[in-house]
């Protein structure tokens, strides 16, 4: 069998995303303890356009979880709602258009700032909705259509991550919904106490900066209501184009003041995160907002963070662009799966068991991503370990689906340190004197042990270690079935 080679990813395009989502993944793991495989399988779903679902008892931090990876990304559009067993469609698809029914006899939605409009949903506690309302969202999720009136229109949603403190009902009026969410966390409590303490601080820290940023809009908007009022009151009814100026200036100022918290973090997180920007924006020297409001706010919190809230870096310096999501999605559906690597999917799902021809096939593109995060076009039998958060229903499932899934992918550390100990096991037994009915044994087992280890090289085609091993491997096996021939070769010649 030929010794694949690794094929790279284009540098020129792909690496500086890759290498932004990695940064995002470690700084969002400085402060959201102990959540390594959530927070990587949430950027994963991103990558993959998958939907992820987080389970835990209350208060384990899965909100924060799903809420902190989706503020990361610039220029998505971001819906959030706390489901309940009276939600109702119009909280999720917006409001029926009065107008487009009264003048086109039309049933049309206000979709904009509602679900079909988002690019990134976060759905809590999504049990608790009906299953009437929920099972509403069968073709969203899985399509990314909804429809209006007559018309079939495309959502622009990449993920949906969801969350709950329970499982779908069991009477499975559901279960066509969970089939959707591929990837599912159990979130666990913090135990160790490093970890909830770091934990709590980086929480009371954030509310810190979260009630200054508050305080200082209330003050800003507070003399900005005031402002408006004095230069209204100080023009004429038919000054129209004046009026519409001054009015377009205060519901412009005003965006920045109803989250300022989240519009300084999300518009200027970098800024704010490093000690040198903060001190530039305190002292005006880089380029600020157009808004006086705006501007103000930003420039009092960067002294803020200094003077008041203890200095240190927030930890946003790194934010993903939905262009830089569009690029790995491009490439990982280009990624090429080895036959090893597909008999080995093949093999985790035959043993899992009632997986569905849909979950089958979001699994590839799942795999596929984790070959493009770890900076490759050629999947590995490695990128099936996220498998393991796949392929569970209920709890009671994870450890032996987790168990499954790690006696097929192994470990390459693992899987090297077992070829060199064949390796030396093999020299012991050829210096040994044995028959040719022995001999021949032997080279059937060094053949037998080479297919595994040529199959484990496929995977791990891009580690130089596996091929080189294997390369000797091949080199002792050809060697020794030479020896065993030799003496009847010579005797023939002779």
């Amino acid at each position: 069998m030929p010794e694949p080679a690794a094929t790279p990813v284009p540098s020129a395009v792909i690496l500086p995303a890759v290498e932004r989502i990695r940064r995002v993944e470690a700084e969002i793991g400085r402060y959201v303890i102990g959540r390594t495989d959530e927070i990587h399988g949430i950027l994963l779903a991103l990558v993959a356009r998958q939907h992820v679902f987080l389970l835990s008892p209350p208060g384990s931090g899965k909100s924060l979880m799903a809420s902190e990876a989706c503020r990361r990304i610039r220029g998505a559009r971001f819906f959030r709602i706390d489901l309940h067993p009276f939600t109702m469609r119009e909280e999720l698809f917006g409001p029926i258009s009065l107008s487009a029914m009264r003048e086109r006899d039309a049933l049309e939605r206000r979709w904009e700032g509602y679900l079909p409009g988002a690019t990134v949903a976060q759905l809590d506690e999504i049990w608790r909705c009906p299953p009437s309302t929920l099972n509403t969202l069968l073709t969203l999720l899985n399509e990314r259509e909804f429809r209006q009136d007559e018309l079939v229109l495309r959502s622009p949603l990449i993920s949906a991550i969801s969350t709950s403190n329970d499982l779908p009902p069991a009477d499975r009026s559901l279960d066509a919904l969970y089939d959707r969410i591929l990837l599912r966390y159990l979130v666990a409590p913090l135990t160790a106490t490093d970890d909830r303490r770091k934990a709590t601080a980086f929480s009371l820290r954030m509310r810190t900066f979260e009630t200054a940023a508050r305080r200082a809009a209330v003050e800003i908007g507070r003399r900005r209501d005031s402002n408006y009022l004095e230069a209204r009151s100080a023009l004429a009814d038919d000054q129209i184009e004046q009026i519409a100026s001054v009015e377009s200036d205060y519901l412009s100022n005003a965006l920045a003041l109803v989250r300022p918290d989240r519009w300084l973090i999300e518009r200027h997180g970098e800024r704010l995160s490093s000690p040198d920007e903060r001190a530039a924006v305190a002292a005006g020297t880089v380029e600020l907002p157009a808004e006086a409001d705006r501007r103000e706010l930003l420039t009092r919190m960067a002294r803020w963070i200094d003077e008041e809230g203890g200095g240190g870096e927030l930890p946003y310096r790194t934010f993903l662009s939905l262009d830089d999501l569009d690029s790995l999605a491009s490439l990982a559906l280009s990624v090429k799966v080895p036959d090893a690597v597909d008999e080995a999917l093949y093999r985790i799902i035959e043993r899992a068991g009632s997986v569905s021809v849909r979950r089958e096939a979001e699994l590839r593109t799942l795999m596929a991503a984790e070959a493009v995060l770890a900076g490759r076009t050629t999947a590995a039998v490695r990128d099936l370990r996220v498998a393991a958060h796949a392929l569970w229903d209920r709890p009671d499932t994870r450890a032996e689906i987790r168990r499954l899934v790690e006696a097929e992918t192994g470990n390459m550390d693992e899987e090297l340190t077992a070829l060199s100990a064949t390796l030396d096991e093999w020299a012991d037994l050829t210096a040994a004197e044995l028959s040719v009915s022995e001999s021949l044994a032997l080279r059937d087992q060094m053949d037998l042990e080479l297919s595994r280890f040529a199959r484990l090289a496929e995977a791990y085609g891009d580690q130089p270690a596996v091929r080189n091993l294997l390369s000797e491997a091949r080199k002792v096996r050809d060697s020794y079935e030479r020896s065993i021939f030799a003496p009847a070769a010579d005797a023939a010649a002779g």
